[in-house]
């Protein structure tokens, strides 16, 4: 029966066995979670197929997801498959496991520091009660036009929330100038937070192509401060820019490119993007969270039959505003303490000094026996009075 429906054998034989629907709170899949059960098979020895990690979390996740969306949630964390001998399994893809491991040691440092840290938020809403965050409030925009929405940017800092803005949508020019004037009301160095959404990434200098003029190669050159022959060819400097974006893609410095990013540091601040792996833990997600679940409840507060269509739609956005507000002002620490998120990115970032201490010892392993395979083979390919 699993293999037909995707679901846990032991969830089966409780559906089977119960008369009533089971309650599954909708609560996400924690990547912590994830991070425990793939160390147990690394102990082992042992890298997992998606079905046995989704075996061995039983009790672990929300019992109605199946194999599929499993595997999409486990794409969504930054895990990647990769063929081994009979057999697909899963692990964490590097360069994800950099960025978190980086962005985690850092936050733990300032927080211990006890530096002012700022996380930038962005949250929608339409009139239907459906909450989004800045992307799909974004494609929602450019697919149904007509559907109005409502725009919040706010930040959260240790004492709450703060500067909660409406904007007409979320894009580069909205996001810029939120976080330029939002600085200004920083007097001491501070740690802005904000997540890798397309509008957060203009760049100073967009990345040279093929077409590109060889002037305009030689200002980006420049501006990265990259030592260039002045008669060489526009073939060579390609090469070398080629060079310089392959080393960003590998240790991650591609931040340093985003005007936004610049601004900051140049007046004294620091920057931290979080990593799309680890976005279900921070204060923007659980505050749309609850937003999500007071529209629910706030629903039927408004009678349909009092209003004209348009005026209702209005109505409803105006009771969320005042939920929204209400929540922000109110409710900000407490669900922020209740998520308790430094403890979970301590238990992750230990988590992942673990898992990379022992895939050391793996590869050790596997170079030694590697090692013994080719003295082995070089006995054996000797004359036989040699050997002997």
């Amino acid at each position: 029966m699993c293999q037909y429906t995707g679901l846990h054998p032991k969830f089966l034989e409780e559906l089977w066995s119960s008369d009533d629907v089971l309650d599954d709170p909708e609560e996400p899949v924690q990547l912590s979670v994830i991070l425990d059960h793939l160390l147990s098979f690394y102990l082992a020895y042992k890298m997992p197929t998606t079905r046995e990690l989704f075996m061995h979390l039983h009790g672990k996740i929300p019992k109605y997801i199946d194999v599929p969306e499993f595997r999409e949630i486990l794409k969504h964390m930054g895990m990647a498959w990769i063929r081994n001998k009979e057999t697909t399994v899963v692990f964490d893809k590097p360069i994800f496991t950099f960025r978190r491991f980086n962005y985690l040691k850092n936050i733990i440092n300032y927080r211990k520091e006890e530096k002012n840290i700022v996380n930038i938020c962005e949250l929608a809403y339409d009139f239907l009660g459906n909450c989004y965050d800045a992307t799909q409030s974004s494609c929602l925009s450019k697919v149904f036009p007509l559907i109005k929405q409502t725009c919040w940017m706010y930040a959260i800092t240790r004492s709450g929330a703060y500067n909660w803005t409406k904007v007409d949508k979320f894009d580069r020019n909205t996001f810029q100038n939120y976080v330029i004037e939002l600085s200004k009301k920083f007097n001491t160095p501070t740690v802005f937070i904000y997540d890798r959404s397309v509008h957060h990434n203009e760049k100073v200098c967009a990345p040279p192509k093929l077409k590109t003029l060889k002037v305009d190669l030689i200002k980006w050159l420049e501006l990265h401060n990259i030592p260039y022959d002045q008669e060489a060819s526009k073939y060579h400097l390609l090469q070398l820019i080629q060079k310089k974006q392959n080393e960003e893609t590998e240790t991650d410095f591609v931040e340093s490119l985003f005007k936004v990013d610049r601004r900051l540091i140049a007046e004294g601040h620091l920057v931290l993007r979080l990593p799309n792996s680890i976005k279900n833990i921070s204060p923007g997600y659980y505050l749309t969270e609850k937003m999500r679940n007071n529209i629910k409840v706030h629903n039927h507060c408004i009678d349909p039959n009092e209003f004209a269509l348009q005026e209702y739609d209005q109505k409803r956005l105006q009771v969320y505003d005042e939920k929204f507000v209400t929540m922000i002002q109110s409710d900000t620490v407490s669900i922020i303490e209740t998520a308790d998120i430094c403890g979970q990115e301590t238990k992750i970032f230990d988590t992942d000094i673990k898992v990379d201490r022992i895939m050391d010892q793996v590869k050790a392993k596997r170079h030694e026996v590697s090692k013994v395979r080719d003295v082995q083979d070089l006995v054996s390919d000797l004359p036989c009075n040699v050997s002997e």
